[in-house]
Formats: C-alpha cells, structure tokens, sequence
C-alpha cells in the first residue's frame, strides 16, 4: 500500500533546514508524523545516488527532494514509472529537462532569485501554497531560511537575501535553533559556529544523530537538545581533526606546479572531507584545487577556486559531473578522459584572482571604520563583507602572540588576529608580512580596541 511520503534530507546545512521546513508543512498539512519517512545519505551525498535509490521502498506515493535533485532524471524516471509522485525544491544548475518530477528551481528562465539557497525556494513553495488558503504558517519558518541562506554563503547583495537573513535572526522561534546558536544571532555566528556544527554531522555516517538533529528542529526530539548538541560539537572537533590530517599529508607529499592554472591533486581513497581539504588547498596554494581519487574507473571529487569557475571548467564532452555552486562544485571523469581534461584544464583563460580591499593601512583608516563595521555586525554576508584593508608590515617591527587556536600583534594601535593558524604559519619567519583583513572592534571598560581580523597573509 502505497501511503508514505518521503522526504530526502541533502548532506549540508541547506539541506537539513530544507528538509526541515518541508517535513514541518507536511504535518502542518495533516500527514501522520508515521507516514512521513525521511531518508539521509551516508557520509556526503546528493539526490537520488544508488544508496538513497536502495531505500526507496513499494510504500512510496510522494517524494520531495529538497536542495538537490534537479538533474537526477534517469531516476526520477525509474521511480515514476513505479506510480511515486516527485517534487523537487532546488537552487542547483539545470543541465536539461526533467520530465519525470515536478520541478521548482530558481535557476529556471524567469525573474528569480538565482542567489536564492535551497531553503528559500523549498519556503517559497510553502509560502505559495499558504497563501493559496489564506495561511500564515510559512511565517513562522523564516529563522530556518535565514540559516541556510547564511550557511550556504549566498550572495547577500540580493535584496530578497538580506531581507530573510535579516528577518529570520531577528526572530528565532525555533526552540533547537535557539539554543544552538546561543550567542548573538548573526552572520559570523551562523557562518562560524551554526553551520559548521550541523554540516560535520551531514557529512559523517552517525545516522542516528543527523536524525535527531532534523527531529530536533522539528520539534520531535526524544532527548535533551543540549545532549544532541554537545554530540554535534564532539563530531565537529573529530571532522577538524581528520581534515587537518588530510591537509598536512597532502602538502607534506605533494609539490605543486608553478606552470598549473588549476592545481590537481589525486589522493587514495574517498572521503566525505574532499570539499573542505580543497578549500584548505586552495588557499594553502593561492589557486583553484581540483581534489579527486579513483572510483570504480572514475576520478570523482571536488573543486574549490574563485568567480564562475564551474562555468569556465564545464564542458560536457569530459566531465561526467561537473555541478554545485561557480566557486564550490563537484567534478568527475572517466579514466580514459583524463588527458584530455587535464588538456582542457591546461588550455583555459583565467582571470586573475585579486583581492579588493576598502583601505590600504598604509593611510590612516579612522576610529569611525573600525566601530562601524562592529554596529553593524547583522549586515555583513557573502559578497558584502566587513570593511577590509591591506597592510604591508616589516616582520622585526612585531613581536608575535602565539597561542594554541590563533596568532596575534599589536602594530600601530591595532590588534592583528589570525585564528586557527596551521603550524606552518606558526613557525613562519619573514621580512614582511603582507595581511589582508577585515576591521572589527572590541570594547573593554568603555574603551574601543581596534582589531584586524586577518582572512589572508602572505610572507615575504
């Protein structure tokens, strides 16, 4: 009998709150919480892969697919062929048509939000059909949008945004939500102390905690909140662990070129950490980083760099895959491909990647820039940034703080912070240091200490 509905719960924070704020509707709608089946990947996953498609059952009428889902057509067509009805609610790139499923995504020929986040076309859905019936319950979601918007660093130079991310941490009701974020909710609390919590747990293969953190904002928790919480940190600090394992052996061993545009490097095994070791790299490198291995005949991983790049890269003729986001994005290609992507890869035009800055610390930046870029702490986001400057220092003019999770100096009246140096950074030694940071402010006793909170260095 075919009376379930099932909902698949993408392996980031996007996608949890997108799960989320579906699951929540359809009980609002009236589905049994019984009849609703929610099914999670194992490690990093996205869409209908082999392992979601084995547990898709003859008891499926309904499946919503929320944050992914788009270019999985074979398999929504295998699945409506069994009679199961698909909807998906997605802000990924179209590579065609899907005709087997209802598809809602903001990357569809009109006037959209292309910036948009997985959970705000999955609440702008629900909000369409609320308003059908004069209901205002998809109101009462908008702190679950707001997080995801922030987690999955969308560009917050879009109106529609800013205006969610705004309204949704201005009004957290979401009891887990609440306390999880326990300080001021803002973007670099979302972006540095939510997000990172949940998606270590979207990643790893704790299946019963991914659960319970979804039931959790759902308001089904059979445990106390602080207890799944304090279970988030514990696989957050293990996920740092492994990456920062990952990352040291990758560049104890590996020798970049300096000829590559584009820097390819292949390691043993899969991990659900390839995203976040790239990220690592390519700053490590100051170059985009492609991170694959070999799977069953096919390097498959991820890619990390700067602009549109997925764009650039795509071309259908060598990548199997090559989808997600223009400066995060998933590849892969058959092993007989290999020499003529690693040719394609050789061949490409790329623009230069340079860092702009409002202040050049050279000049005088005012006490006013500092304390402004602290008031305004609920502005900042992806693509509207704190006010930054650059400054070039002579390393013998510093004496250096070093402490276990950051690095610090006092230079002109100014505090420089680095946080959760590696210890190559710790041991470096230099004639200048060249820093690219953004201005904050901290307060003690009434007095205003001027911080720089360092993004990027270079030792020279």
């Amino acid at each position: 009998m075919r009376d379930k509905y099932y909902l698949i719960c993408d392996s980031d924070c996007d996608g949890n709150m997108s799960c989320a704020i579906a699951y929540m509707y359809l009980v609002h709608c009236g589905v049994e919480h019984k009849n609703i089946k929610v099914l999670f990947h194992t490690g990093k996953g996205h869409g209908l892969t082999d392992n979601i498609m084995s547990q898709i059952k003859g008891d499926c009428k309904f499946l919503w697919i929320t944050d992914a889902g788009t270019n999985d057509v074979a398999q929504c067509k295998e699945l409506s062929e069994k009679g199961i009805d698909i909807l998906i609610t997605d802000h990924h790139q179209l590579n065609g048509e899907n005709p087997y499923a209802t598809v809602i995504n903001n990357q569809m020929n009109g006037v959209y939000n292309k910036n948009g986040c997985g959970a705000l076309v999955t609440w702008k859905f629900v909000q369409y059909c609320c308003e059908q019936n004069k209901d205002i319950f998809y109101t009462h979601l908008v702190d679950l949008v707001a997080v995801a918007t922030i987690a999955d660093a969308m560009d917050m130079r879009s109106y529609e945004n800013h205006a969610v991310a705004y309204e949704g941490l201005s009004h957290i009701t979401n009891p887990f939500l609440k306390l999880l974020i326990k300080d001021i909710p803002n973007p670099n609390t979302i972006g540095w102390k939510v997000a990172p919590l949940i998606n270590s747990v979207q990643r790893s293969d704790n299946q019963v905690l991914k659960a319970e953190i979804l039931y959790a904002l759902c308001g089904g928790y059979k445990r106390p909140m602080e207890d799944i919480i304090k279970d988030c940190e514990k696989e957050h600090r293990n996920q740092s662990a492994r990456v920062k394992r990952m990352f040291k052996n990758i560049i104890d061993e590996y020798e970049p070129s300096p000829d590559h545009k584009i820097e390819v490097v292949v390691i043993d095994k899969k991990t659900p950490y390839t995203g976040l070791v790239a990220n690592r790299l390519r700053d490590y490198y100051h170059k985009p980083v492609i991170l694959v291995h070999d799977e069953n005949g096919e390097m498959s991983g991820s890619c990390r760099g700067y602009g549109t790049l997925r764009s650039t890269l795509y071309d259908d003729s060598l990548f199997t895959v090559c989808a997600g986001h223009e400066g995060a994005f998933g590849v892969a290609w058959t092993n007989d491909m290999e020499h003529g992507v690693l040719s394609h890869i050789a061949s490409l035009t790329l623009p230069e990647h340079k860092e702009t800055v409002s202040f050049n610390g050279e000049y005088y930046i005012d006490d006013s820039i500092f304390e402004m870029s602290n008031v305004n702490s609920d502005l900042w986001g992806q693509k509207l940034s704190k006010p930054t400057a650059y400054f070039c220092i002579p390393f013998d003019e510093i004496d250096m703080n070093i402490k276990k999770i950051e690095m610090s100096f006092e230079w002109n009246g100014i505090t420089f912070i680095k946080k959760y140096p590696t210890n190559v950074e710790k041991a470096m030694t230099c004639d200048y240091l060249e820093i690219v940071g953004e201005l904050d402010a901290q307060y003690e006793c009434g007095e205003m200490k001027k911080i720089i909170d360092i993004r990027k260095w270079e030792f020279n």
